[in-house]
């Protein structure tokens, strides 16, 4: 009857350890996957805003020429990528 208490009070039910007791090797490994997880949504989240913007410029882009053109008639659009 000893022992069947002893092992409710150190979490060890029929063999296994619970969840909230880990060893120190158990937490480590956590905290990396923690850092790869926010190391991965991090570059995610940057290639989406990188994709994103090259949409929006090449969008952007044809409109844009054409109304500096009318601006600038004398202008050619290779000075006008340039300034």
């Amino acid at each position: 009857m000893h022992a069947e208490g002893q092992r409710l009070q150190t979490g060890d039910v029929a063999g296994q350890r619970s969840r909230t007791s880990r060893g120190p090797g158990e937490a480590a490994e956590l905290a990396e996957q923690r850092v790869l997880s926010v190391a991965l949504v991090a570059v995610c989240l940057g290639y989406f805003m990188v994709i994103l913007d090259t949409t929006i410029v090449n969008v952007a882009l044809p409109p844009s020429a054409r109304i500096w053109a009318r601006a600038c008639p004398g202008c050619s659009g290779w000075s006008m990528a340039t300034c």
